[in-house]
Parts: structure tokens; C-alpha cells; sequence
């Protein structure tokens, strides 16, 4: 049983000072760097640090990204040449340490391939993942695809390598994300106001959530969603309920809607899934809970910077809920401001959909042609589709199921953590799956993928445990 009352004295314990010391000294950098735009210089102190870690204890290079993955280089600061940015080499360079730890346990990889959990994992991403690199062959633009690919490896090696390390717990695993999750929010609550201190004139858009809106607003979703499902599990506890304030109120500011759409749905999803008996106080509960989420939506759509990303100039929410309710829901959608998503969408159908796809990154290349920038199309479904065609995107949808139905299995499960992984992950998994209809969200993989792979490894981990202490009673 995880004993979260401990936190403090976990955080001084020997086997996690190091990784703190990296986080204050990487923030220390960060800020070094930005002021002085010496791109190259954090790169090769980055490349240190986790050189540095891999040759004193092998797993921190584990911990390093459950504890400060999310917190990537802050999108102002220069790019080391063309389309190649910090972030794009900080992923590369660890794709190929956790490609390089999961060889050296390899070994273990038979443990991991006779467990149903392990199969299903592995089975439910590296066939799509590996076909995503096999299409680059026939893509417009291997060159533009390679911004993409090296997210997915790292985060599938990343996942991979968590499996096969028998030396570290899932409990501590879980505990170092709780301890990330607080560092982040911390972080990301005094980023924005330190950028206008420091960069007058920078946009603070690159700053919210410390690393720019994109990429943190999955990891905040993902946060939420693990706060919530660790307080459902054990009511008892304080913490998570601190961390889902906190992360609702960062998304809020940062004004993402579908990001609130998605952890919406991923909440409901959680909550239902955790319900074994239904009784009249739960059903009571339950409805004004639901209730308070939709009159907390409600005044949102007031408020003055949603109305601006949501609705289109001349109109409002009164518009848009006087045609809700009417069941008018056509000239609801009209009023919506999809920020010129139909239009990409529209010209990116005029690709061929095929067996085989157009190849990965194929989409952003091609809607450079048609718009003169280049452009995501911010819908992932349709994206694999004509990239992946019908092969590749059978195998994307099997992915979604294949990761949901690792969830599934262990949502009633008797342990905590087990219980509150499986929950974790189907409550992710359906927001992400929802996200993807509207956002580019493996655009973000470094994120948003890397966290839902952690997730289901930790499940296949925590279950191997389980098994093998049972053995040894």
C-alpha cells in the first residue's frame, strides 16, 4: 500500500535527492539558457546530466522522465538549426539511452511476453509504432517525418524499459510521478510571471505551463486524471485532491478547451469505472457532482478569454445555449470558432486513402502546399488514416483498445496502486482518444504518448510483482 503521509520524508531521502538536485539544476540552466539563447551550451549540459546519472545508477535515467519528462525546454528559446529544436534532440538522444536499456534487459523481455498484460502491451503499440517507420519510406518528406518518429521510440523504449528493470517497484515508480506532479505545478504556476520578468516583450504563451501550452496540457490532463483516481481509490488521502485543483486551474488559465473537454470525459470515465455498487447516496452524489461540473462549464463559456477562443467575433454563449436548447445543434457549431480546422481538414481529404497510407508526416508537408505554411491537421484520426491508410490505422485503433483493455481488467482490482493504475489509464485513454478528434495529440507523444505508455507499463509491472510474490508465499 503507497503511504503518501511519508511524502516528506521521501523527498530527503538519499535515493531521491540526486533526482532533485537535476530538477533545480535543469530549471537554473533553462533559465540561464533563455536569457542567453545557448542552445547548444544546454544541450551538451542536458546530454551530461543524464550521462552523468546513467553511469551512477542506471534507473535514475528511468526516474529522470517520471519525474521531469513534462518539463521540456521552454518554446522561446532558439532552435539548434532548421526544424531540429532542443526538444526534438533532448527525445532523440534519449530515445536511443532507452533503446540502448532495454537491449542491456533484454533478458527479462521472456517474463514480461508470457504475462497476458505484457503481450498486450506489446502487442498494442510496437506493430503501429513500427509501421509509423516503415511509411516513412514512401512519405513526401522522410526528412519532415523524423520530427515526429524519434517521440514515439522514446516514448515506447521509455515503457519498455520500465517492463524489463526488475531492480525498481511500481510503487516507487508511482511515487516519483506524484513527486513530478507536484514540481511541475509548482514550476508552471511562477513560469509565466519569471518570463515578463526576464524576456519582456517574449510571449508568455511559450511559458504557460512552463513549457508552452501544447505539450503541458496533456501532461495536466494526465495529472488530474491520476490525482483523481488515487482519491477515489483511498478517499483518505489529501494530496490528490490538491494536485486536481491545481491542474484544473492551469488549464483554465491557459484557455484549452478541448483539454477540458477531454478531461471531462476521461473524469466521467474514471468515476463510473470505479463504481461497483450503486445505492441512492452514491446516485445523489453523483448528480450534484455533475451538476457542479456542468454550472462550472456554464460560467466558463462567460468568461471573457474562452468566449474569444471559442466563439466567433459578433457572437456568444447566449447564441450557442439558446440553439442548444432549441435542439438546433447545426447552427450551435456554426457559431463555434474552429481556428480553420474544417478548411485543413477539407483539403487534407483530397489525399488518396490507400492499404498502405501516404506515408507518416505526410499531412503537415501536403497542407503547406495548399496554405503556404506549414500546418497540423489537428485531427489524428484522419491524419492516420490517410498517412497510415486502412493497415496502419487498424493497427492504431487496435492500439486504443489494447491499452484500454489493460485498464479494464485491473479497475477493481484489490490492490491500490493497481486499482488506481487501471483507472489512471482507461480515464487517459479516453481522453486522449476523444482529444485526438479534434487536436494533433501524438504530435506531442513526448507527452501525451509518453505518459499513457507509462501508465500501462507500470500496470504490467505492478501485475508481474503481484504474481511473483505470490510464487514466493
Amino acid at each position: 500500500m503507497t503511504n503518501y503521509r511519508n511524502s516528506i520524508a521521501y523527498l530527503k531521502s538519499p535515493n531521491i535527492i540526486p533526482v532533485l538536485f537535476i530538477a533545480l539544476f535543469s530549471c537554473v540552466v533553462g533559465l540561464i539558457a533563455g536569457w542567453g539563447y545557448y542552445s547548444v551550451l544546454v544541450m551538451v549540459l542536458f546530454c551530461s546530466i543524464v550521462l552523468a546519472i546513467l553511469i551512477s545508477r542506471t534507473e535514475y535515467v528511468l526516474y529522470y522522465y517520471l519525474v521531469l519528462g513534462a518539463l521540456t525546454f521552454p518554446g522561446a528559446l532558439d532552435r539548434l538549426g532548421g526544424l531540429v529544436t532542443l526538444n526534438w534532440a533532448r527525445t532523440t538522444f534519449l530515445a536511443v539511452i532507452y533503446l540502448l536499456y532495454s537491449l542491456f534487459l533484454v533478458k527479462n523481455m521472456h517474463a514480461v511476453a508470457k504475462t497476458w498484460e505484457g503481450r498486450r502491451l506489446l502487442l498494442g503499440i510496437f506493430p503501429w509504432i513500427g509501421y509509423l517507420g516503415i511509411t516513412i519510406i514512401w512519405a513526401i518528406s522522410p526528412m519532415d517525418s523524423m520530427r515526429y518518429y524519434p517521440k514515439f521510440l522514446m516514448a515506447a523504449f521509455l515503457a519498455l524499459s520500465l517492463m524489463l528493470d526488475n531492480r525498481i517497484s511500481s510503487e516507487r515508480c508511482v511515487k516519483m510521478l506524484i513527486i513530478g506532479a507536484i514540481i511541475f505545478l509548482i514550476v508552471s504556476t511562477i513560469a509565466a510571471p519569471f518570463a515578463q520578468t526576464l524576456w519582456p516583450g517574449t510571449s508568455t504563451l511559450y511559458f504557460e505551463g512552463y513549457s508552452g501550452r501544447h505539450p503541458s496540457k496533456f501532461y495536466i490532463v494526465f495529472v488530474a486524471l491520476l490525482a483523481l483516481s488515487l482519491w477515489l481509490v483511498n478517499k483518505t488521502k489529501k494530496l490528490p485532491i490538491f494536485i486536481m485543483i491545481h491542474s484544473f486551474i492551469i488549464l483554465l488559465f491557459i484557455v484549452q478547451r478541448a483539454a477540458i473537454l477531454a478531461l471531462v470525459l476521461g473524469g466521467l470515465s474514471v468515476v463510473l469505472l470505479s463504481i461497483k455498487k450503486i445505492s441512492l447516496s452514491m446516485v445523489a452524489k453523483g448528480i450534484l457532482s455533475l451538476g457542479l461540473v456542468i454550472l462550472g462549464i456554464y460560467v466558463l463559456f462567460y468568461t471573457t478569454g474562452f468566449q474569444e477562443s471559442m466563439f466567433k467575433s459578433t457572437y456568444g454563449p447566449s447564441q450557442f445555449f439558446t440553439h442548444l436548447f432549441q435542439g438546433d445543434i447545426g447552427s450551435a457549431l456554426h457559431l463555434v470558432r474552429f481556428k480553420g480546422r474544417l478548411e485543413l481538414w477539407q483539403v487534407a481529404r483530397e489525399l488518396q486513402q490507400s492499404l498502405l497510407g501516404e506515408g507518416f508526416g505526410t499531412t503537415p508537408v501536403y497542407l503547406k502546399t495548399a496554405f503556404g505554411e506549414y500546418n497540423e491537421l489537428h485531427n489524428d484520426m484522419l491524419q492516420y488514416l490517410i498517412e497510415t491508410g486502412y493497415l496502419g490505422f487498424a493497427l492504431y485503433l487496435f492500439m486504443w483498445l489494447s491499452l484500454f483493455r489493460l485498464g479494464w481488467k485491473f479497475r477493481n482490482s484489490d490492490d491500490e496502486i493497481l486499482k488506481s493504475l487501471g483507472l489512471s489509464l482507461c480515464g487517459f485513454t479516453v481522453a486522449l482518444f476523444s482529444w485526438s478528434f479534434v487536436s494533433h495529440v501524438f504530435d506531442y507523444t513526448h507527452v501525451s504518448g509518453a505518459y499513457l505508455l507509462i501508465l500501462a507499463a507500470l500496470i504490467v509491472k505492478r501485475s508481474m510483482e503481484k504474481a511473483r510474490n505470490a510464487s514466493v508465499q
